[in-house]
């Protein structure tokens, strides 16, 4: 029965991330960051800004950043931090150890910023 509650929490966290994009969508918030940013660097804010709700939509959009090495960077990053969604899902099964959702964000955060500028380095090293 746990097993069974815990996956229902799972997809849960996952169709509250989807939903939150949508709402930020249907606010407009991403076309008045295309309008205000030009070209790469609002696709780039998009996709980090999809990734940091939920993993899976950051990563479709990073997906349509024309230079791979930003692309692959932004990828790395969102993936390396995994959404609130997934920082949700983390944060219940980890409170039980004692371990406070402030510590978790931090650690994610570095994480990701870590993993975004080695793909950084290593995108431009291989796809120039």
């Amino acid at each position: 029965a746990s097993s069974a509650i815990a996956m229902l929490a799972v997809g849960g966290y996952i169709v509250v991330g989807n939903m939150l994009i949508d709402a930020l969508t249907l606010t407009g918030l991403p076309a008045l960051i295309h309008s205000s940013l030009a070209g790469i660097g609002a696709d780039s804010v998009t996709a980090l800004l999809y990734g940091a709700v939920e993993m899976t939509r950051g990563s479709v959009e990073a997906a349509n950043i024309s230079q791979m090495p930003l692309a692959v960077a932004v990828s790395a990053a969102v993936v390396s931090f995994g959404g609130m969604s997934v920082l949700m899902q983390s944060h219940a099964f980890l409170s039980s150890c004692g371990i406070r959702f402030a510590s978790l964000l931090s650690r994610k955060t570095v994480h990701a910023a870590v993993a975004f500028l080695y793909a950084l380095v290593l995108g431009f090293a291989f796809f120039r």
